[in-house]
């Protein structure tokens, strides 16, 4: 979470914190030490010094912008304390917190997602998804593809598809990116140029398996209304397959 979002949840008091685990104030205490114990007493006006200190105790670890529990143990069992209820409640009252301006787009996607917040999903779920794949994170970003699909209208679910088909390849899922990409590339209502590209993630995923006749296929279904730059790239996909292929 970034600093601002830790200093509110920094506010609660110890007995609070110890409630989310099941354990009293005490005992928490005792299980974190008299350094991190004193910082759930403190409010948000003092953070940089609590945040310091927890880094330096190896309490939290710093992942820029965003800070995190450093045992994943305590993660995991925090998430497992709050539950299913417990982490939507969580995720609404993030979502609404004032310092969430200074959250990242992904992670308020992926927040709207644990608070069922459709309307911000289908707000931010295609930059957030495409931010994560410019920094590698397919998986996150098929994951929040995934969701937006269950709520989304016909343009945006086009979108999403597509978006989806790619990361799928992109994590060498080539079969399911196959069927995406080509759910799209089929669909005769969606743009001409969204079902170009969707033709050629197709052909990729389908080359990968050494389908070279399906790639062939799957780029000879581009609409012949395709702009010029759409069709020179599927040329190239096409000297590529048979560059793979041998001929």
């Amino acid at each position: 979470l970034p600093e601002s979002l830790i200093a509110a949840a920094l506010g609660r008091t110890a007995s609070e914190s110890a409630a989310a685990l099941g354990r009293t104030a005490s005992e928490s205490a005792a299980a974190l030490g008299p350094e991190p114990a004193a910082a759930l007493g403190r409010t948000s006006s003092e953070p940089p010094a609590v945040f310091s200190r927890l880094e330096a105790d190896g309490i939290v670890a710093r992942a820029a912008p965003n800070l995190m529990l450093a045992d994943r143990t305590l993660r995991k069992g925090i998430l497992a304390a709050l539950g299913g209820e417990g982490s939507k409640q969580l995720a609404v009252r993030l979502l609404s917190e004032p310092g969430l301006a200074a959250l990242g787009t992904p992670e308020r996607a992926e927040l709207s997602v644990i608070a069922d917040d459709t309307a911000t999903l289908s707000e931010i779920a295609i930059p957030a998804a495409d931010a994560l794949t410019q920094l590698g994170a397919h998986a996150r970003a098929a994951q929040l593809l995934d969701a937006l699909l269950a709520h989304a209208d016909t343009s945006l679910r086009d979108q999403a598809l597509l978006r989806l088909g790619q990361s799928r390849h992109l994590l060498g899922e080539h079969e399911s990116a196959a069927a995406l990409a080509g759910e799209l590339a089929e669909r005769e209502n969606a743009s001409p140029q969204l079902r170009a590209d969707a033709c050629v993630i197709a052909a990729r995923a389908l080359t990968a398996l050494s389908r070279w006749e399906d790639a062939i296929a799957a780029l000879g279904r581009v609409p012949s209304d395709a702009d010029g730059a759409k069709r020179a790239r599927v040329q190239r996909e096409l000297a590529k397959i048979h560059l793979r292929r041998g001929d």
